[in-house]
């Protein structure tokens, strides 16, 4: 019962003032809540300041508290007696240890063990003494939780530490007068601690020199110093500067980190043997109603391994786990018939109670000692009969069956994770067999659920799913579930799925009660839930699916450097299989391909399969991690492999509107089902548009807008298979006052209008576009109003517009390439050209059309300002990329640029093009006929007058056969 491992009490009120009592001014023991009484030491302990010295910088700067000094020294008396006696001199580093650990416990077992207080003094960092007085002690019942109850007793000492730098110095001593021990010593020995650094550690044993010690280290290289005389043999370790475990999240116990030493007087295993059978010697076998009992409930004629499970699941149940020590047995455990009827046990109780049953039932069976993973392991080379947890071994049907009774929640041959893998030394009531218990496998710990998720037309899923627990897995969902009302179970599982999809509504919860109460039978449950805004996206659907089982189970941050290994809970595998299925409308577009995720801990893998239909498709997720163990070395590679197992977890899915006219019939009767279904709809208009049979189109579009009037996109679709351009100007005025506030309604429809020539009406209309709050819808409607002007020779006007379209917003306008050259061709006309060069200024057009206007646009500009050489470059420029355009009227302004820049072949190329263009326009004509003059070919220029000489008037054709 060492104060290092007690935890800290509440801070007691410190007296008014600090006594000064030295050690012959001691109280008389009357006084004090235990006996007083001098240490019998082989080696006395006194503080001096020059200790600190010795001790690294590191533990005084970088701990609350360091131990100066820790000695733990055993004895064996002839008697047969244990002594321990325990010194330490504790340093407080700090305020927090000056409030936590000024309060020292020591926990002792009234019914066999006595403790004597030798000393309890502080040393005070400004080099005072002071003893404790009685007051300063008390002794009271030692803090146990609500299933062990024993008659431990606790002394607890408050130092009147004020000041870091105190060092409580403690000396006591427990004399262990357990008969059971039978003039032993054993125990396993834990060197350093766990929070606090320890500058010099001592173990001391002593026993009679005629007495044999077996021992084993673990975790250090450290051979005892012994020590021999006639009377007793003195063992003694040493070790210096042990730092703490500390504390890291999934860490390794303490007891496996630290450094162990197990010793033993017990000379063999056979000897621990005999000392167990002394221990249950006279213990009373099953009363005949107990074997009446055992009768009933596994009769004979059961196949043995189901007479196992039985009698194995009637303990579990009928028995609960309760350690109530109210006398002292040590290792006996109560009679069978004591267990049943007051209901309760401890391991040694609940696994005696089921041998006996056993061996009534003539099923050979063993009781099995080992230590949970919080303590160390069994030792094979130092026999000892000590262990923290019994349970069963049963050879049944041919193969060892490990039971352990007290777990109430598991199935009634499931271990703990904190038994399993663990060494055990096993007792047939004869001999001993040392033993491992099986570990944990992951398919045994698991969790399955099979899920199925319609989506319908709009986006929302329904979600069906059935989820099972095996194992350790069930164990941990039972524990929960059966703390949690309906409701909270109900909230609980929302609040998983909402964890991925934030819209999802659980809509159903069944819970199969007789799973929840039977630990046999795995956990089931089924859910049914909506998730509504599923997908995303207008030409398809972006579908993202989850496997909500795994997500979290790998999400912890491991990217701080840790010093100890990490470890997971137990080896697990988690299984979903999930089957999606799309909207008539839609089939799948793009699936993911199927993956595995390997690593030295386990797998992560999505297999992907699509059938024959192209709206179906099943995921099937798997997770599964044997190795629970991650060294701190191996944390980048398994942060790697958890983060790719999250990844996994997650997979979108793309659909798109189905576009095999094979589903033209299946999307009719959909659609027939429901005309409100925008999506149908949707999808079978537009395969009916691509199938040319627009006038059916139509009519699904007229019934579907008649049943969801506020779907605009069927509008949209509408616009192509409109039988006439009265009918889609009228949906497009549905468009546009439906949804006055958007542009893109609004644009269209002024085109519209102009198409039709009701310029009023159009001109009406960008008014209201150019109101709305985005100033880019501004700077549009302003652009076609200045377009309005040009056609009507109102250039003033159309230069004003374009200056209320730059006013909107300078970065729409400057990014607006057309309102750029329009407002170029305005300050040519206004005979500007510096003005229309600054315009076009690194103007980036994004059309070829925009690239055509600018080259004709800089042309004219330089020829304006007299730079014919760029003049030609930009009309050479014009001409490469104007080889498919056919505006004659442009054209023949090319054909009089070239001619007035003395390019007289480029004109007669430009006027030949206008001709084949427009072979009417009499203007083409006249610059051919001038081009050819120009280049002295009289003939051809002739020629062409001949031909077209009715198309001049009679000034013109004179002065050109004038020229000829």
């Amino acid at each position: 019962s060492s104060p290092r491992s007690a935890a800290p009490c509440p801070a007691a009120q410190p007296p008014p003032h600090r006594p000064v009592l030295s050690e012959g001014q001691a109280s008389p023991a009357s006084d004090w809540p235990v006996p007083r009484a001098p240490a019998d030491s082989l080696e006395p302990l006194r503080y001096t300041p020059q200790l600190l010295q010795s001790v690294p910088q590191e533990m005084l700067r970088d701990y609350p508290a360091v131990y100066l000094l820790y000695r733990e020294q055993h004895t064996l008396r002839p008697d047969g007696k244990e002594v321990t006696l325990v010194q330490q001199l504790l340093r407080l580093n700090n305020r927090l240890a000056v409030e936590e650990l000024s309060e020292q416990q020591i926990e002792f077992l009234s019914a066999t063990q006595t403790l004597l207080l030798h000393v309890a003094r502080l040393h005070t960092a400004e080099g005072m003494q002071l003893d404790l007085l009685p007051h300063q002690a008390h002794l009271r019942d030692a803090n146990t939780d609500f299933k062990v109850y024993d008659q431990s007793r606790q002394l607890v000492l408050s130092f009147p530490a004020r000041t870091p730098g105190d060092v409580l110095e403690l000396q006591y001593s427990i004399i262990d007068a357990d008969p059971q021990a039978a003039g032993h010593m054993f125990d396993t020995y834990v060197f350093g601690h766990e929070s606090t650094p320890v500058a010099q550690e001592e173990l001391v044993l002593c026993l009679p020199a005629d007495r044999t010690l077996r021992y084993a280290l673990r975790g250090a290289v450290l051979d005892p110093a012994v020590e021999r005389t006639p009377e007793r043999t003195v063992y003694r370790w040493r070790l210096n500067n042990t730092l703490p475990v500390g504390e890291e999240p999934h860490m390794p116990p303490a007891a496996e980190l630290l450094p162990c030493l197990a010793y033993s007087t017990f000379a063999s295993w056979e000897e621990v043997a005999e000392f167990n059978r002394r221990v249950h010697e006279g213990l009373p076998g099953l009363t005949p109603e107990l074997e009446a009992l055992v009768e009933q409930e596994a009769p004979p004629h059961l196949p043995p391994l189901q007479r196992v499970q039985r009698l194995a699941a009637w303990v579990r149940d009928r028995v609960r786990y309760l350690s109530a020590n109210h006398e002292p047995r040590g290792y006996s455990p109560h009679p069978p018939a004591k267990v049943c009827a007051d209901g309760y046990g401890d391991c040694k109780d609940k696994s005696q109670l089921l041998l006996e049953i056993l061996k009534h039932a003539q099923i050979p069976a063993a009781l099995a000692y080992l230590n949970t993973d919080e303590q160390p392991q069994v030792c094979d080379d130092v026999p000892f009969p000590a262990a923290n947890h019994v349970i069963v071994l049963v050879e049944a049907g041919g193969q060892p069956l490990w039971i352990d009774p007290t777990g109430s929640l598991g199935a009634w041959n499931m271990l703990a994770p904190s038994v399993c893998g663990r060494r055990a030394f096993v007792w047939d009531g004869q001999h001993i067999r040392l033993l491992t218990t099986p570990m944990l496998r992951a398919e045994e710990n698991r969790v399955e659920q099979e899920s199925e998720l319609v989506i319908d037309a709009a986006g929302t899923g329904r979600w069906k799913m059935r989820r099972t627990y095996w194992g350790q897995e069930a164990w941990t969902a039972r524990e929960t579930m059966l703390a949690q009302s309906a409701s909270q179970r109900r909230q609980a599982l929302a609040a998983e799925f909402q964890s991925v999809y934030s819209q999802a509504r659980l809509l159903e919860f069944k819970l199969e009660e007789p799973a929840l109460s039977d630990p046999d039978q795995p956990l089931v449950l089924e859910a049914e839930l909506e998730i509504a805004q599923m997908t995303e996206g207008d030409e398809g659907l972006l579908l993202q699916v989850a496997n909500v089982l795994s997500q979290g189970l790998l999400a912890e941050d491991l990217s701080t450097p840790r010093r100890w290994p990490y470890l997971l809970d137990w080896p697990f595998e988690v299984r979903h299989r999930l089957s999606v299925v799309l909207p008539t409308a839609y089939v799948f577009q793009s699936l993911p391909e199927s993956t595995e995720v390997p690593s030295q801990w386990g797998s992560s893998s999505l297999a992907v399969s699509a059938g024959p239909d192209p709206r179906r498709v099943e995921l099937e997720w798997q997770l599964r991690l044997q190795a629970t163990r991650v060294a701190p070395e191996d944390l980048p590679e398994f942060q790697t492999f958890a983060q790719q197992a999250s990844e996994l977890a997650v997979q979108f899915l793309f659909a798109a509107p189905s576009e095999d006219p094979a589903d033209i019939p299946a999307l009719v009767d959909a659609f027939s089902r429901n005309e409100a279904d925008a999506a149908t709809a949707h999808a079978l208009a537009q395969l009916l548009i691509s199938e040319e049979r627009l006038e059916e189109a139509w009519q699904i579009l007229s019934r579907a807008i008649a049943a969801t009037p506020d779907d605009p996109a069927l509008r949209e679709l509408a616009l192509r298979c409109a039988p006439s351009p009265q009918e889609a100007l009228r949906v497009q005025r549905e468009l546009a006052e439906r949804w006055p506030e958007q542009g893109a309604y609004l644009l269209p429809l002024a085109l519209a209008l102009e198409e039709v020539e009701d310029m009023a009406a159009a001109r009406q209309t960008l008014l209201r576009l150019a109101e709305l709050p985005q100033p880019e819808w501004a700077v549009e409607a302003h652009y076609h109003l200045a377009r309005h002007h040009l056609w009507t020779n109102e250039l003033d006007k159309a230069a004003e517009e374009l200056a209320a379209a730059r006013n909107a917003s300078p970065d729409a306008y400057r990014q607006h390439i057309d309102a750029r050259l329009l407002e170029a061709r305005l300050a040519l006309h206004a005979r500007r050209p510096h003005d229309a060069l600054a315009v076009l200024q690194d103007a980036q057009p994004s059309d070829d059309e925009q690239k055509l206007e600018l080259a004709f646009l800089l042309a004219q500009a330089h020829r304006h300002l007299g730079q014919t050489e760029p003049a030609w470059q930009q009309l050479k420029r014009y001409l490469y990329l104007s080889s498919d355009d056919h505006d004659a009227l442009r054209l023949v302004e090319v054909a009089e640029l070239a001619l007035a820049l003395g390019q007289r072949s480029a004109a007669l190329h430009a006027a030949r093009r206008a001709l084949e263009a427009q072979p009417d326009l009499r203007l083409a004509r006249w610059f051919l006929v001038r081009a050819y003059h120009a280049l002295g070919r009289y003939e051809q220029a002739v020629l062409a007058v001949d031909q077209g000489l009715l198309l001049l008037n009679a000034d013109a054709a004179r002065a050109v056969l004038e020229s000829a």
